[in-house]
């Protein structure tokens, strides 16, 4: 099934907001060469082709999943296979139905940060190579050594930080009391940056945790506000409303598990936001994509530049010495992945391909099946991508 998705109205909001708030088109980093002009010895990319490249690639060991391809910020393709409920009471794969997002939330969580340099302090150019010490909250103990990251060492997962699932902020005081990390640190992906993201992105905005004594209350005044940043800065400029820290929408598998009806309902994820948390439909997945590479209404293009030169966000695996290349160029991505005891989880990808203004959204509920054990999904989308040029 194919469903247009970034409909008229959601570009005449766009063209209206461009309109009335001064934004300019701009284009996704780094800029395209002739983007308008097609000689008749270059090759020409086919986006039908690049569809059906990746539906095959993709094959059908999934429960369910569904994508959108945008082109120049507006919907090329979108699909769905599958189901997102098995059972009498099933429900089809759509593109409508909130997905946990897992860590796609840390590329969101970079431009609510990169946002917040701008609103509240210098920029993200002058102070990325900042310390983070003066926007930790004092209520966080945190060791002289966790002071000293910067800004770029956390967004870039270059300090140190072992991967922890455990992200409430009782086991957070404990981590940032480490005299193990320091700036520029090898490459080891850990969720703990991104809920830093979240606590340096709180107090960069002037907020403080005064007369709060639990920690289940500090943990609420940091997590409601992060999420009124993003949906204030994000989502609400974006047109996106399916986001939410807790859907039962859909339901996560392992493949192969026939047994598995009632699947996993993943539920409440409030206190991994920064690192996860939200919930979004594919639709406004693919508008988060379309406005942040498409008009300045998130990021300036200054910005985004920087953003995209330095990964800042953009890591599935370490980018400086492993970056996604492909016969077009460097390609960006982030995957998500939550699984849980039993093998029952989600997948999740955006990827952006900045030779064509090309965007690609994917969300699955399932995990297993032969894609878990073999090609990495960015790898099945830029092999797709580059086979659909002729």
């Amino acid at each position: 099934m194919k469903t247009k998705i970034l409909h008229s109205l959601y570009f005449c909001c766009l063209a209206g907001l461009m309109l009335f708030s001064g934004c300019d088109i701009a284009p996704i980093v780094p800029i395209p060469e002739n983007p308008g002009y097609v000689n008749s010895n270059q090759k020409v990319f086919d986006v039908n082709k690049f569809e059906n490249n990746v539906v095959t690639a993709l094959g059908q060991q999934w429960t369910g999943y569904s994508y959108v391809i945008n082109r120049n910020g507006q919907e090329a393709k979108s699909g769905t296979f599958g189901e997102w409920i098995r059972g009498r009471a099933g429900k089809p794969a759509d593109l409508n139905s909130p997905l946990y997002l897992a860590s796609v939330n840390k590329t969101i969580a970079s431009v609510a940060l990169i946002i917040a340099m701008r609103e509240f302090g210098s920029g993200v150019i002058p102070m990325v190579n900042t310390q983070i010490q003066p926007f930790l909250l004092p209520q966080l103990g945190a060791s002289p050594a966790v002071g000293s990251l910067r800004f770029r060492d956390i967004l870039t997962h270059r300090t140190g930080f072992a991967q922890n699932m455990n992200l409430g902020l009782s086991n957070m005081k404990v981590l940032l009391q480490s005299n193990t990390v320091a700036p520029n640190s090898p490459y080891v992906y850990s969720n703990v940056n991104f809920i830093l993201v979240k606590y340096v992105l709180f107090r960069l905005a002037g907020q403080n945790l005064a007369g709060l004594t639990t920690d289940q209350e500090q943990q609420d005044k940091i997590d409601d506000f992060y999420s009124f940043y993003v949906r204030t800065r994000i989502f609400n400029p974006a047109g996106i409303n399916s986001f939410s820290t807790n859907s039962n929408s859909v339901r996560y598998y392992q493949f192969g598990d026939s047994e598995s009806v009632t699947g996993w309902s993943i539920g409440d994820t409030k206190v991994r936001l920064g690192s996860g948390g939200f919930y979004l439909n594919t639709l406004d997945l693919a508008k988060f994509q379309a406005y942040l590479n498409n008009s300045d209404a998130l990021l300036k293009v200054h910005e985004r530049t920087f953003m995209y030169n330095n990964y800042l966000g953009w890591n599935d695996s370490n980018p400086l010495t492993n970056p996604i290349v492909g016969t077009e160029g460097t390609y960006y991505s982030k995957q998500g992945s939550f699984i849980n005891t039993e093998g029952q989880g989600v997948r999740t990808l955006i990827m952006t391909f900045p030779k064509n203004k090309v965007e690609v959204v994917f969300l699955a509920n399932s995990r297993g099946g032969i894609l878990d054990n073999t090609t990495p999904l960015n790898n099945l989308f830029r092999d797709a991508y580059d086979a659909a040029w002729d």
